[in-house]
Parts: C-alpha cells; sequence; structure tokens
C-alpha cells in the first residue's frame, strides 16, 4: 500500500490501521471456531475434517467456546441447539453457536423438537442460522438471561405461528 511522503504521520497510521482491520474481516469467521459440527458429524468436532453432532459439544462447551456449523440441514435430536440446563458462558466469554456461513444452516426441528431452545443458559450467542418446523416455538428462551441471536431466522412453529420466538422468565435478552 502506497502512502504518499507528505501525508502525516497520524494518517498514515490511521490508513495503515483501516487496511488491517479490513483485511482481518475478510479473512472470514473460521478463525474464532474452537469446534465443528455438522449434520452428519462423526469425528472429534476439532476441525472442518472431523465434525461431530452438536449434541457432542454440549459435554466440552465452557465459557468462551464457540461450535462453528458447517452448511446443512440438521434434523434428529442430536442436531438441535439445545443445551443442558446450567450450562453458561460468562459476560466476557459467552458460549457462542454459529453458521460458519451465514443463512446456510438450517435447524429442522420436523415438527417433533425445538430447533432452539436455551433453558436455564446465560450468556449465549447464537447467530447465522435458520430455524424452522417446531413442535412448539421455534426459538424458545426460558429462564435463561442475557443471551443473544445475530441474523437468526425462524418460521412454521405448529402453534399456529404465533409463537416463533419465545421468551419466558428470563432478562436482558437481545434479537
Amino acid at each position: 500500500m502506497y502512502i504518499p511522503s507528505k501525508v502525516s504521520s497520524k494518517v498514515r497510521l490511521l490508513a495503515l490501521a483501516a487496511v488491517l482491520i479490513l483485511g482481518a474481516a475478510g479473512q472470514g469467521i473460521a478463525g474464532g471456531c474452537t469446534h465443528y459440527a455438522s449434520p452428519a458429524g462423526t469425528g472429534n468436532g476439532s476441525s472442518t475434517a472431523q465434525p461431530f453432532k452438536i449434541s457432542s459439544f454440549w459435554p466440552v462447551a465452557k465459557a468462551g467456546y464457540t461450535l462453528c456449523l458447517l452448511d446443512g440441514q440438521y434434523t434428529g435430536a442430536t442436531s438441535m441447539i439445545k443445551p443442558p440446563q446450567n450450562l453458561s458462558g460468562t459476560a466476557s466469554a459467552p458460549i457462542t453457536v454459529r453458521a460458519l456461513n451465514d443463512g446456510k444452516v438450517r435447524i429442522n426441528g420436523q415438527n417433533a423438537r425445538v430447533p432452539v431452545e436455551l433453558y436455564y443458559n446465560n450468556y449465549f450467542v447464537i447467530e447465522g442460522i435458520n430455524a424452522s418446523n417446531s413442535v412448539a416455538s421455534v426459538v424458545s428462551i426460558s429462564k435463561s438471561n442475557k443471551n443473544i441471536l445475530r441474523r437468526v431466522a425462524a418460521w412454521d412453529a405448529t402453534d399456529g405461528n404465533h409463537s416463533i420466538f419465545g421468551i419466558h422468565g428470563g432478562s436482558y435478552n437481545l434479537l
């Protein structure tokens, strides 16, 4: 990158910072992943080549960990985003579940399960997913606090589609 010599050092520093920030943003989301899951995962979750099922993440998950979901349609009980009760991140290190590629992940409850269910779970971030075909609310947050859902699309709740996002008994949840 060429910056003319007549430009002040502050402007040069700002230009360099902008290039570094934009360059880092272009490197993709995978850098922050600690584990990986796929619809048919049978691996140990350590890489995109060895993904496991979503349910295999919960026993190892802890504050600051990020599960990245590979593209595809997730079905069945082992593929729902349903952490066990009392698994929580912290304010400075939430537990994150996100699509590796925004909009390319669909959690399908097949009218038998709730695709996204936080129950007594705090400090979670869920982002970039689609969720559908729930037996109740498609996204259910109950007795859970300080969770963030970003870029989450949800539809087709069996209850007549009046409870796509259900939040009950929680505080400071952000959709």
